[in-house]
């Protein structure tokens, strides 16, 4: 019984040693807090169901992907808040709103409406980018841009993403 004792002792005291030797260690590099930023945005592209070439028609129109094919239309869709005032960007407080792609000379503006049917649509920043038949096979490092009402910047690139999740214009 003594020797038993003894054992639990050792395991208890182990046990409460350790785990405050690894409270005492977070995890570097620690994320939190993060750069404080004045608007929000929420990024991603999907399928056009109604792509100039008949031929690259998506099965399921409004799909997310970031695959493409030449041919294919890309919609890039976007909605964010303004971080203090918990505000939607909308034309009411946004000057503008474009995205920028590599080999295309004029930036593309983004327009503010309902996508869907019904009176619960949601609400995106939206652009369709037809990609030419030509257009080089590889990733395309798009960026957009806003600028508010107030003078306040933002943009969104791919930088730091994974290369699977970058938008990739494949054969």
């Amino acid at each position: 019984m003594k020797r038993l004792l003894a054992v639990l002792t050792l395991a208890i005291g182990t046990a409460m040693l350790t785990s405050s030797a690894l409270a005492q260690n977070p995890p570097t590099p620690n994320p939190f807090p993060g750069a404080k930023h004045q608007v929000f945005l929420y990024v991603d592209t999907v399928q056009n169901s109604h792509p100039k070439n008949p031929a690259v028609t998506p099965t399921v129109g409004c799909s997310q992907t970031n695959f493409f094919r030449r041919g294919q239309g890309v919609v890039f869709r976007s909605w964010g808040v303004e971080t203090k005032t918990g505000l939607a960007l909308t034309p009411d407080n946004v000057r503008y709103f474009y995205a920028t792609i590599p080999g295309v000379a004029t930036p593309l503006k983004l327009n503010f409406g309902a996508h869907g049917a019904g009176p619960n649509a949601p609400w995106f920043w939206t652009v369709n980018w037809d990609i030419p038949n030509d257009y080089p096979l590889g990733i395309v490092n798009y960026k957009l841009f806003v600028r508010m009402k107030d003078g306040t910047r933002t943009s969104f690139s791919q930088d730091g993403l994974a290369a699977t999740s970058r938008l990739t214009i494949t054969p």
